[in-house]
């Protein structure tokens, strides 16, 4: 029987201090978590892509491609880099940000 590994990859999605849902992903998962964790808090703010592309500087093709998984994947070497380190990545809002 194969042993149970404890999951290294953990994306958290907070609001105001609270963590509403924990994810043990692999790095493809946890690129839509990431992704879900934007759309999420766009829809918070009822802001969009557009948006937030001009707050960020940079173009609104970019932003949909990064939102659609076409470009900014983290890329998969850091799956191994965090289990050496014992690291896992996680997603939180920064307090004092836009109301928080």
């Amino acid at each position: 029987m194969a042993a149970i590994r404890p999951c290294p990859y953990v994306v958290n999605i907070c609001v105001d201090n609270s963590c509403l849902i924990t994810y043990c992903v692999n790095m493809e998962l946890m690129n839509e978590r990431i992704r879900e964790a934007v759309r999420v808090e766009l829809a918070r703010r009822k802001s969009n892509q557009a948006r937030l592309a001009d707050e960020v500087g940079v173009s609104r093709q970019y932003i949909s491609d990064l939102m659609s998984g076409r470009s900014g994947n983290v890329p998969g070497v850091w799956e191994r880099i965090f289990d050496e380190l014992g690291l896992e990545l996680t997603v939180v809002a920064k307090p004092g940000k836009n109301g928080r």
